[in-house]
């Protein structure tokens, strides 16, 4: 349990019609309770009555103000989930999602049980889970990502040739369309569709998974949050594409070689007490939803 929640960081459809009916149903619950929006940029644009709830109390901020807020609140599928998780990286405030999407494996609410739960994750009733990260650098930049990295000729497409190893022993030397380092999180999700493993998301660990590889030995490898991972573009004239979280971030030369390792706690996730992640994830993909 939590103390009560005071102020919200609401994150809403990128489609304004998607969210917009839910919108007007989560506002009064805030309201009644006197609770604090924090509006992330653009939110506004997309719902401009949101400036007229609690008075004051409703400001658009920048990502460091988010600090402010005692939740994240997600009313979207997936994606929006994604984007609201890149935005709250490292700032410690807790993300909760409220599924208006296919899926929705992060969410921690569906649409059907809004009204009950939500007065539940307001009344502090949840669980911060931490979730595990990724980090590498490129070309003098930082970067992280909290579902996967991704390595390939994504922009271009086609074939391209990357050679990984874990803790300096050399394993895959493989063409084919990326590689996929995911996190236990993110393991549902790309590295999930190209037929890697699905990691609970307790687990200390991480996945690699090369996607449509051209040879028969290739399987994903689990690793611990120890084990670092080096791959190398093994192509002597074209560059490749990384992408964090499924956004373009910087690419890796001919011959020039990744470094990737795990960040502890890179964002939270706000669970409610009962939530598990092998009935979510039977609900969601073996039989159910």
């Amino acid at each position: 349990m939590s103390d009560p929640i005071r102020s919200v960081a609401l994150f809403t459809h990128q489609v304004r019609e998607v969210a917009a009916p839910v919108v007007a149903e989560v506002l009064p619950l805030l309201e009644e309770r006197g609770i604090r929006l924090l509006l992330p940029p653009g939110e506004t644009l997309k719902h401009p009555g949101l400036v007229d709830v609690g008075g004051e109390g409703c400001c658009e901020v920048a990502r460091e103000e988010l600090t402010e807020a005692d939740l994240c609140l997600v009313l979207g599928g997936d994606g929006t989930m994604l984007r609201a998780l890149r935005l709250t990286r490292d700032l410690g405030v807790p993300v909760a999602g409220i599924n208006l999407g296919r899926v929705g494996f992060l969410a921690t609410i569906q649409k059907d049980e809004l009204q009950r739960d939500l007065a539940r994750l307001l009344d502090g009733e949840y669980v911060a889970q931490p979730l595990l990260g990724l980090t590498t650098s490129s070309n003098g930049a930082t970067l992280r990502a909290v579902n996967d990295l991704v390595v390939g000729r994504g922009r271009e497409g086609g074939i391209c040739h990357i050679s990984y190893g874990v803790n300096g022993v050399s394993l895959f030397d493989v063409r084919a369309d990326a590689l996929v380092i995911s996190t236990p999180a993110g393991s549902t999700a790309y590295n999930l569709a190209v037929g890697g493993p699905v990691l609970g998301v307790n687990l200390q660990g991480y996945v690699v998974s090369y996607v449509a590889p051209h040879a028969l030995a290739v399987r994903s490898v689990v690793l611990a949050t120890a084990d670092v991972v080096t791959l190398r573009n093994e192509s002597r004239h074209t560059a490749v594409d990384i992408l964090s979280d499924g956004e373009h971030v910087g690419s890796l030369q001919a011959l020039a070689e990744l470094e990737v390792r795990t960040a502890p706690a890179l964002a939270t996730l706000a669970l409610l007490p009962e939530s598990d992640f092998y009935h979510n994830f039977a609900q969601r993909f073996v039989g159910g939803a």
